[in-house]
């Protein structure tokens, strides 16, 4: 949502979507795409915390398995963003 108090002094030229990964996120992509809102390419964010990394650490797991947990939990986000970056 956008929303702004004076009119535009010039023409919008990037867009950031945040998702949540609900079907209200896909519905508002969906309705942008179909708008013509996002034409020009958007960035998409998703911000997500690796739940178990506090518990890794204070366990004395090792940097190299918290490091391959994080990037794991990173990649299981970026495909499950992927429908939402298409719109579906």
């Amino acid at each position: 949502m956008l929303m702004v108090n004076n009119e535009a002094q010039r023409q919008y030229e990037r867009v950031l979507v945040p998702v949540d990964m609900s079907e209200t996120s896909a519905d508002a992509i969906r309705f942008g795409l179909s708008a013509g809102l996002l034409e020009d390419g958007a960035t998409f964010l998703h911000a997500f915390s690796p739940v178990a990394k506090r518990r890794l650490l204070s366990s004395g797991a090792s940097s190299d398995v918290i490091s391959g947990y994080v990037d794991s939990e990173r990649h299981g986000a970026m495909e499950e963003n992927e429908p939402f970056s298409r719109g579906q």
